[in-house]
């Protein structure tokens, strides 16, 4: 099953546009009994929404250590997952907009998150949950990005790849090559004021 969207915390249903509501935790679970019989599941991905308009800074900071554990035990509680998959977030035109204070450091607390759980995975608070995966869409969203602006001549091949005296991280690295290629290149957009010039967006 996949949480779409939201997080199954309590927390981040008062605090933020996050939580699964009661009314629909209750639904999947009448509609996982009418359709398999059971109302238990193998794995459960819990997504964190990031594409609201105006709420990106809001749901970065309500994504904490706190709020993914309850989520991973609510998930092995409510609906016995054994393994819960939590994927980073993708580039979005939202999310494009403040990759230092919200992309970057997202990725992060779900990798430092996922590496907490490891060394914990022995404790009984996890209510039978076994493993946390991360799947790093981020990543992934960063290099279609990447080999779009090479293949449309934005940037050389080589661009953003770290040489032998570069101490920045590689994702990091990258987006301010990507960053430096888009605001270079704009493209006319034709409007019945006027026509305006707008930054390249290969999303």
């Amino acid at each position: 099953y996949r949480a779409n969207g939201a997080m199954l915390s309590r927390k981040l249903l008062r605090d933020a546009p996050l939580g699964v509501s009661a009314h629909h935790v209750r639904g999947l679970q009448q509609h996982l009994h009418i359709t398999t019989g059971s109302s238990s599941i193998d794995a459960m991905v819990l997504v964190s929404p990031a594409g609201w308009m105006g709420m990106e800074q809001k749901i970065s900071d309500a994504i904490t250590q706190e709020t993914l554990a309850e989520s991973v035990r609510w998930a092995g509680e409510i609906f016995g997952a054994k393994t819960v998959v939590i994927p980073t977030i993708m580039i979005s035109n939202n999310m494009f907009k403040d990759l230092q204070g919200i992309f970057f450091p997202m990725r992060k607390k779900i990798y430092e998150f996922a590496k907490y759980f490891r060394s914990n995975v022995n404790s009984s608070s996890w209510r039978g949950v076994e493993q946390v995966v991360v799947l790093d869409l981020a990543s992934l969203s960063l290099e279609l990005v990447r080999a779009n602006a090479q293949a449309l001549g934005l940037m050389k091949e080589d661009d953003g790849n770290i040489n032998s005296n570069g101490n920045k991280d590689r994702n990091q690295y990258d987006m301010d090559a990507l960053q430096e290629a888009l605001l270079a290149h704009t493209i006319l957009v034709k409007k019945k004021g006027g026509n305006i010039q707008k930054h390249v967006i290969l999303l």
